[in-house]
């Protein structure tokens, strides 16, 4: 990870914002030394988030992702971590077909 963070930050400069997702303890330590931007915690319960917070330095922003919906949000809340995803908002909504009529008036 480490090799690979540095090659985007040479290629892109440190203006651009740099997000590693993580699933275990070691992808976390391995983030948290490649120093990078924002660390976002990808399908791991409340309890692992805890315990994967503890690693990590305030300098670097943290994200829950993953099996997150609008009925176990609570759950998330107050965790510790700077913000929440909730996918289902964009992949799961249900469509309005809207459309938009011109007429010319005299």
């Amino acid at each position: 990870m480490k090799e690979a963070v540095k090659a985007v930050r040479d290629k892109i400069g440190l203006m651009v914002k740099v997000q590693v997702e993580v699933t275990s303890e070691s992808e976390v330590r391995q983030a948290v030394e490649s120093k990078v931007d924002n660390i976002m915690f990808d399908n791991c319960s409340v309890a692992q988030i805890r315990d994967y917070l503890r690693l990590i330095p305030k300098s670097i922003l943290t994200e829950a992702s993953g099996g997150i919906n609008l009925t176990n949000i609570e759950e998330y809340h107050g965790c510790g971590v700077d913000y929440i995803s909730i996918g289902s908002i964009t992949h799961s909504i249900k469509v309005l077909d809207l459309s938009l009529l011109i007429i010319e008036g005299n």
